[in-house]
């Protein structure tokens, strides 16, 4: 039998945004109690896999090569929305929105494995898979708020999932202009 672990590709926000974005899903999880992702750390999907020890390691290569060619670029995120699968989420401005939909396209290209799931949809997730309820709370808390939050965007991470707390880790960096991160 074959092991394959899960794995997410994404940016992963400097620590100040992660902190802001900890406190946001600390005081929604005050007021609706628990949801999907109150736990997880702040990031924008580029996509999901699984692989084995020797796709991964095809999939770090693939990475250093994309990230050779990406400039750094500031990411603005500057509203709330909600999609239809009841999520909660920050939306970027246009100009770093259609920068990171030209990046994210880029990168599914010529990705060099198949993927469970690919994202089209640039955003950053506060709470996922949200019941009516939770949905009506969240709207009326944060219907008059916009967020502006800004960062450089200057790596993309490989995130593994661990299955003991049930959430992705960081397990590598690699900077742009192709420098590893560690």
């Amino acid at each position: 039998m074959i092991y394959r672990s899960k794995y997410s590709i994404a940016i992963c926000p400097p620590s100040v945004v992660v902190d802001h974005v900890r406190v946001m899903k600390n005081l929604l999880k005050e007021q609706i109690k628990w949801f999907a992702s109150c736990r997880s750390e702040a990031h924008i999907t580029i996509n999901t896999l699984e692989a084995t020890d020797e796709e991964l390691q095809r999939w770090k290569n693939y990475l250093v090569i994309f990230c050779k060619n990406e400039s750094p670029f500031e990411i603005h995120l500057t509203r709330f929305d909600f999609n239809s699968t009841g999520a909660f989420i920050m939306r970027p401005d246009e100009a770093s929105g259609n920068h990171l939909l030209e990046m994210m396209k880029k990168f599914h290209e010529s990705k060099p494995l198949h993927a469970v799931s690919e994202s089209t949809d640039a955003h950053l997730s506060i709470a996922r898979r949200l019941k009516p309820e939770q949905l009506q709370t969240v709207k009326t808390l944060y219907e008059n708020q916009h967020p502006d939050l800004k960062f450089s965007c200057d790596n993309i991470a490989i995130r593994k999932f661990n299955p003991q707390i049930r959430q992705y880790e960081i397990e590598s960096r690699c900077g742009f202009a192709g420098i590893p991160m560690g």
